[in-house]
């Protein structure tokens, strides 16, 4: 499913917590809709978890960073590592690369990584050496 727009990410919880008779301040549903950046998964773990009682964003978003660092736990440590690299501020293959040999003390053949790398972009992880979803950036750096 397409990632919402700002627009259409508060449109999306505003009708949602109505339809539940809340009504959350604007803040709250704005910072919601930065941090989970209208994708939909997010915007509805977030929502049901707040009618459920879970009102601390920061707690949910312990929560999400939670779920996705589980299920990066189940790549291998090749892609994990690349990963890593990436969510440190990793830009290119090269710095990617670099960041591998400086703080892992591992070179991967240079086959190896562009084909892990693909990879991870078909996984849609990434692209162009960047997250597509921010709450996977953060259970990335935590890896």
């Amino acid at each position: 499913m397409e990632r919402f727009t700002r627009e259409d990410s508060m449109e999306f919880l505003s009708r949602g917590f109505a339809e539940e008779g809340l009504h959350p301040p604007i803040g709250v549903l704005e910072k919601a809709v930065e941090l989970f950046d209208g994708i939909v998964g997010w915007l509805t773990l977030y929502g049901r978890s707040y009618v459920d009682g879970l009102t601390d964003l920061e707690k949910l978003k312990d929560v999400a960073v939670d779920m996705a660092l589980e299920e990066l736990n189940k790549l291998s440590e090749r892609e994990k590592i690349i990963l890593k690299a990436i969510a440190a501020g990793s830009d290119s293959w090269s710095k990617v690369r670099r960041y591998i040999a400086e703080r892992k003390g591992v070179i991967f053949p240079k086959a190896t990584l562009t084909r892990t790398i693909k990879k991870l972009e078909k996984l849609s992880l990434i692209r162009d050496y960047e997250f597509l979803d921010p709450v996977y950036k953060l259970a990335a750096s935590r890896l």
